[in-house]
This record gives structure tokens, C-alpha cells and sequence, in this order.
């Protein structure tokens, strides 16, 4: 079970030292704020063309903002670390990113479907780093993560495509640097009107698939929204053939 109540538990070793960092549940204020600061941006710059796309700083900021607890470290005169005022922040970056990238890693699983898909609904695998096995000594990866959805319709693909080709402009159109904003929140609202049903997923030990939808969109990670919703707008590759073949 992904437990979307519990704290997630990220174990590490650096240097021979073993460290491990507790993050609470992430909510949708704090996915959509870490969604606005990623850094997607593209410019002409003596001629040529630079794009940027960066989360490394977004990442940084929301697991800064989860971290509940904190082991391994050393602080001075072996001070208790949540006496420590704003000691999230004396965390070393490096480390948050590693507690960051579990956050995020959540991606469309390669699991074959046992039977053809039904007409009017849609279904979408993940798998994703989950938190710390019984032991702490590493992170556990979860498949089978499944979300069953209807089928969009044509106007909420264009929804979301105009979401992903939105951008605005800044310091004027001759020298100015286009901002691309992401289409998160629109996906996050189309998860939402689409989803039917999920299995793998828990809240405080009870399944979520045993529960009604508006259940499951209220407690549903945001980031596993935009994960499993994203494929439902991308096309699939033919099978092709080499010519003489």
C-alpha cells in the first residue's frame, strides 16, 4: 500500500555515514508552489538560442517545508536538533535534493495490461519511490500504482494543451526572456473530473479503492495526479515497418 497519510522516510549514506530525513505528506498548496518555481524559461543570448528547465531549487524548498525530523547529524554541543531554530534549513542542500528526487520520482510503469483497454475508460500504471523499508536502510519502489479514468473528451485536450504552450514575456519582445508555464494545475483539475477509481493507494491503513471519488481526489498526491493524467493526453507510437520488409 502507498500510504498517502505517513510520513516518508528516506534513508542515505554518505561517506560511510548513514542519515536519515522524515518528510510530512506534501498538500496541494505545496505541490502547486513547488510547480511555480520550477524554472522553464528560453532566450536569445548573442544570437544563439537559451533554454533553461531547472527543479533543483524547487525540489530543494519543498522538501525543506516537509522535513519533520532529521538523524545521523552532529550539532554543536549536542544541542536536541528541534531545539535548533530553523534547523531544516542547516540541512545540507545535497541532501534535501536526494529527499526531494524520492518526492518526485513517480513515473508511468511498463507493466503490461492483462486484457484490451474498454471503451470509454482509460487505465494508467505507475510506480514510484515510496519511503524506507523496515529496516531504514533504503527506499522501497511500489508498481502497480493503477488509476482507472474515463475517457477526456476533445475540449479537455485542448485544455491542456493550451496549458503546456502558454508562456508571457519579460523585459519587452525584443530582448525579453519567455517564461513557459507548465500545465500541472490544469492536469491536476482534469485528474480530478476524470478519474474513476484507483488501486494500490491507502489512507492511515484503509484503501482508497474502497472509497468513493471524491475521497480520492481529496487525499491523492498531487504530483501521482499529474503523473497518471499526463498519459492520457500523449499520443502512442504506431507499429512501422522498414521498407523491402
Amino acid at each position: 500500500m502507498f500510504d498517502l497519510a505517513q510520513s516518508r522516510i528516506v534513508p542515505f549514506t554518505v561517506s560511510g555515514h548513514t542519515y536519515i530525513l522524515t518528510l510530512s505528506p506534501p498538500n496541494k498548496a505545496q505541490w502547486l508552489k513547488y510547480f511555480e518555481a520550477i524554472v522553464n524559461t528560453s532566450e536569445r543570448i548573442d544570437g544563439k538560442q537559451s533554454n533553461v528547465f531547472d527543479t533543483s531549487a524547487a525540489k530543494t524548498k519543498l522538501a525543506q517545508a516537509l522535513l519533520t525530523d532529521a538523524s545521523g547529524y552532529r550539532t554543536l554541543g549536542g544541542k536536541p536538533l528541534q531545539e535548533m531554530e530553523n534547523w531544516q534549513k542547516l540541512v545540507p542542500i545535497s541532501h534535501c535534493m536526494t529527499a526531494g528526487n524520492i518526492l518526485v520520482s513517480v513515473g508511468k510503469s511498463e507493466t503490461s495490461d492483462d486484457e484490451p483497454m474498454l471503451l470509454g475508460t482509460e487505465e494508467v500504471r505507475l510506480e514510484a519511490l515510496y519511503t524506507a523499508n523496515s529496516e531504514r536502510t533504503s527506499v522501497v519502489k511500489l508498481t502497480d500504482l493503477i488509476h482507472h479514468f474515463q475517457t477526456p473528451t476533445v475540449e479537455q485536450q485542448r485544455r491542456y494543451t493550451s496549458s503546456i504552450n502558454r508562456s508571457f514575456i519579460v523585459g519587452g519582445s525584443r530582448a525579453g526572456k519567455t517564461v513557459w508555464q507548465g500545465g500541472q494545475r490544469v492536469l491536476i483539475e482534469l485528474y480530478d473530473e476524470l478519474i474513476l477509481s484507483v488501486e494500490g493507494y491507502g489512507f492511515n491503513g484503509h484503501w482508497l479503492e474502497e472509497e468513493p471519488v471524491d475521497s480520492i481526489i481529496s487525499k491523492m498526491d498531487c504530483f501521482h495526479k499529474v503523473a497518471a493524467a499526463e498519459p492520457l493526453f500523449s499520443s502512442v507510437s504506431p507499429d512501422t515497418q522498414a521498407d523491402g520488409e
